[in-house]
């Protein structure tokens, strides 16, 4: 069961780095808090070998993202009138 945890947890750091390449790019606060969020499930659940971190980054994460933190809802409004014909 650890093995999983650590390939969860491992799959969270991933996303938050790439979380954080996108907020260096785009610099949309949003993804900086998913990024952090991510990141902190992430080395949580490697350090202590336990299943409730991920599910707490994760239920975090949807948290903020109901609230309008996703990237992709900023850039969607922002890209809406940019459509070339």
């Amino acid at each position: 069961m650890e093995i999983v945890i650590y390939v969860f947890g491992g799959g969270f750091l991933a996303f938050a780095a790439l979380l954080f390449v996108s907020y260096f790019r785009i610099r949309l606060y949003g993804s900086f808090l998913l990024g952090v969020t991510y990141a902190i499930g992430g080395m949580l659940a490697i350090a202590i070998p336990h299943w409730w971190p991920l599910l707490a980054g994760f239920a975090l994460a949807w948290l903020l993202r109901i609230f309008g933190m996703d990237p992709g809802t900023e850039l969607a409004a922002r890209n809406a009138g940019d459509s070339v014909n």
